[in-house]
């Protein structure tokens, strides 16, 4: 393996984990997984050169960041509350940031509000959770910005008038973002209206299941489902066999390191399933029964991949070849 691939992935890992670790320490253990999503949009945008001023590129973030932050906090004042906050929440962040399919802002966006939604906070504590999110965005766009202050180009000027335009003529069943809308707000309700009745600590996987396996196109879901289940199966064998030798608390640390690191490495989506299964399983094995937990993991899989395979075959279906006006 290329030696200047291997230090820059090092370094990159290095960075992340330590980045966590500050978010932690400065926002807190229930913000922690707020994050991760904070980093996983940094690095996406930096990766593109800015086309807005940094107030507007700034401001769109912000907007996003507390919208979140706010529903998720909402969602849990009653169930029929959450189930229309989570199905609109999860509509907007799939229509409005599926418009360029190639930068694919759905992901940190869309986690971001899973994983707050599976980390509830009190009043107080939620005032912490606003400053995150705050600083998030702050972060991600000065990120962007100063890593491509280099970049020859000029900055468009923002333009209200298009962005309503655009989102207006999309908001048709023949439009692709309209149709991933629909469908990743129907399976995240259907997915979280099942977390409600099921009384176990970790039924959030359907949710993450759903939402992994969701794509604008239905042939990419359909590709991923048996990937998807492969990958849980042998993630699950590998985690009972390792976790079973391995005793020690400190060394299943390392262990879970070890492959959160190897998994920078992968692109192929059934191997990076292997690893997350383990990475998942590791992190919740505390105190648990090893073969329960993971049978528990493989049933919420199922019934995810059930889900996400009705819905984005049956409703408003894309095919890869399908024109759509976006």
């Amino acid at each position: 393996m290329n030696k200047k691939l291997i230090l820059s992935k090092s370094i990159l890992f290095i960075i992340i984990v330590a980045f966590i670790g500050l978010f932690k320490s400065i926002f807190g253990q229930e913000n922690t997984l707020v994050g991760v999503t904070v980093i996983t949009l940094a690095l996406m945008i930096i990766k593109k050169k800015p086309s807005e001023k940094f107030i507007v590129s700034f401001l769109k973030i912000l907007f996003m960041n507390v919208f979140l932050g706010l529903c998720s906090f909402l969602a849990y004042k009653s169930l029929i509350l959450g189930l229309i906050l989570n199905t609109t929440v999860m509509f907007i962040v799939a229509y409005v940031c599926s418009y360029n399919l190639n930068e694919g802002l759905y992901i940190p966006f869309g986690l971001q509000y899973m994983f707050m939604l599976n980390t509830p906070v009190d009043d107080k504590k939620f005032v912490i959770r606003l400053v995150a999110l705050v600083f998030g965005a702050l972060f991600s766009v000065t990120l962007q910005y100063t890593m491509n202050r280099n970049k020859n180009g000029s900055v468009n000027k923002f333009k209200l008038k298009d962005e309503i335009f655009k989102y207006n003529k999309n908001f048709t069943k023949k439009s692709l973002m309209f149709s991933y809308g629909v469908r990743m707000a129907l399976v995240m309700g259907i997915s979280t209206f099942i977390m409600e009745k099921i009384d176990l600590p970790e039924v959030r996987w359907i949710m993450y299941t759903v939402f992994s396996l969701t794509k604008p196109y239905k042939d990419n879901c359909n590709e991923r489902i048996s990937k998807r289940i492969e990958g849980t199966l042998i993630g699950s064998i590998i985690f009972i066999v390792l976790f079973t030798i391995i005793e020690s608390s400190v060394l299943r640390t390392v262990l879970l390191m070890v492959v959160g690191y190897t998994n920078t490495y992968i692109t192929e989506y059934r191997k990076m399933i292997i690893c997350v299964t383990i990475s998942a399983l590791g992190t919740v094995a505390i105190g648990q029964e090893l073969f329960l937990i993971t049978l528990e993991r493989i049933l919420f899989i199922i019934i995810g991949t059930i889900i996400s395979k009705v819905i984005n075959n049956y409703v408003l279906p894309f095919n890869i070849g399908k024109q759509a006006p976006i």
